[in-house]
């Protein structure tokens, strides 16, 4: 009787993980707030707000999330929104209903965008410009554009297309913030463009932990170097999200969905 007990203590323990796995968690929102602390930031970015939301992998049951992480964004009221990419999933392709979504997301200086490796695997990078060359962000793929004092450097996925590390770019004093779907391209952004700070997702921050230790046993290709938060190398700074959805299955176990609110700060 005691060994049966204890079978059903265990089969019963695991049933509830899963469902607490499946059902639960992947819904449970953290708003996420970190200060980076950024080598030769320049004056005029001490304090500078940026909300990123990545890899939402959209369906019907992360709608309800995304539209909360959008509100707590707004709420913030940041200089930049940063979407580093994965907006949808490869088996469902959900991009319109989407974008309307995000449409009221707002910051001082606009939204800017990349994609990641799940949405090149559904449509074509010309596709998704076209998409959304009809909302406020502003896609770039491995492209720079220039704003008040700072260059914003879009790289493409490196999983599942061609990222360029030529992008011409200045060099100076302007604040160069990177957008790149894959942390792993850290290492190579650094010398190709000296950021100050490169955003990306891609890892879920493992999706699936261990509890107290944080530890993530699997994370994808080009994201298993840097799985997640804040990194720094050779005066660049980097930070990884965990995102907001899921891939392969619907799971996400000690590590919440997230929408992270950064605030720089001169190192």
């Amino acid at each position: 009787m005691l060994k049966l007990s204890r079978r059903k203590f265990l089969f019963g323990s695991m049933l509830s993980m899963a469902g607490y796995a499946t059902f639960l968690e992947p819904a449970m929102l953290r708003v996420r707030r970190e200060t980076l602390r950024i080598s030769n930031l320049p004056k005029a970015f001490e304090g500078f707000k940026i909300a990123q939301l990545t890899d939402f992998h959209f369906r019907d049951y992360n709608r309800g999330l995304t539209e909360r992480a959008v509100q707590e964004a707004n709420e913030w009221q940041p200089d930049l929104v940063a979407l580093t990419g994965d907006f949808v999933d490869k088996s469902e392709d959900r991009l319109p209903e989407l974008l309307e979504v995000l449409a009221p997301l707002e910051s001082r200086l606009g939204s800017y965008a990349v994609l990641g490796n799940h949405d090149h695997y559904h449509r074509s990078a010309h596709e998704f410009q076209k998409a959304f060359a009809g909302t406020s962000t502003k896609l770039l793929v491995n492209e720079a554009v220039k704003l008040d004092g700072m260059e914003i450097i879009g790289v493409d996925s490196i999983y599942s297309s061609t990222p360029d590390f030529s992008i011409p770019v200045d060099i100076t004093d302007q604040f160069r913030l990177v957008l790149a779907h894959e942390p792993d391209m850290f290492d190579q952004i650094i010398p190709a463009y000296h950021p100050h700070l490169q955003l990306s997702g891609h890892t879920h921050g493992g999706q699936c932990r261990i509890p107290f230790v944080g530890y993530a046993p699997f994370t994808p290709r080009y994201g298993r170097k840097y799985k997640d938060g804040a990194f720094s190398r050779e005066g660049s700074s980097l930070f990884v999200s965990s995102g907001l959805g899921t891939s392969i299955a619907r799971l996400r176990f000690a590590c919440r969905p997230e929408v992270a609110l950064l605030t720089l700060e001169g190192a």
